[in-house]
């Protein structure tokens, strides 16, 4: 089985965080792929990791090496129960913390100076996760 590309909106989710969520693109590189239905998508390579302009968040991270966890409890202890504030069951607002750019990705095929993402690709979040692309089942190039 070849490695599959993946572009703009392909899912993600971190080891540590309590939902999925979109790759998305801040520039795209000019080469997209194009779905058995016709739509096109920009084709993602290894620089495209960048918090909130490629990494959205993951909902409350559960990790417990997570020091955001200390502060947001400290705040929630000071200012009460806010409305909206993620803290609960040991858990505080994800943030992700990209550590470096992404890892196992297909050196061979380089897309603007940088490997293309495959469905082996992961970034690692310096609060202790791991992101991985998500490949649904009877997804195909």
């Amino acid at each position: 089985m070849s490695d599959q590309y993946i572009t703009m909106y392909a899912k993600l989710t971190c080891d540590m965080g309590c939902m999925e969520n979109y790759l998305n693109v801040g520039t795209d590189h000019g080469v997209y792929k194009v779905t058995v239905e016709g739509e096109s998508y920009p084709v993602m390579n290894g620089a495209d990791h960048i918090v909130g302009e490629n990494i959205p968040q993951f909902g409350r991270c559960k990790s417990p090496t997570n020091m955001d966890y200390e502060e947001q409890s400290l705040q929630k202890k000071v200012w009460g129960n806010i409305k909206n504030f993620f803290i609960k069951d040991g858990k505080c607002e994800c943030t992700p913390k990209i550590l470096t750019e992404w890892i196992e990705v297909k050196d061979d095929n380089i897309l603007e100076g940088k490997g293309v993402l495959t469905e082996k690709s992961k970034l690692v979040c310096a609060n202790g996760g791991i992101i991985s692309i998500v490949i649904e089942k009877g997804e195909t190039e």
